[in-house]
């Protein structure tokens, strides 16, 4: 499973499920009112989900299984 989100802290946080984060930047802003709560590393990071941003994700995945 995999969760595409832009806040490391809400959608981070099903990595400790086990869910693969992948940090999306674009719609990212510095205004946002963050959650409480630690930021989690993302697993892999992309600035927005198009095709050749997708085939470039699944490529990492295939090439660390």
């Amino acid at each position: 499973m995999v969760m595409f989100g832009d806040n490391e802290i809400a959608d981070g946080a099903g990595k400790k499920l086990g869910i693969f984060f992948v940090l999306v930047t674009a719609y990212m802003t510095k205004d946002w009112i963050w959650e409480k709560g630690s930021p989690h590393t993302p697993d892999y990071i992309m600035e927005k989900i198009t095709p050749k941003d997708m085939a470039a994700f699944l490529n990492s995945i295939a090439l660390n299984r």
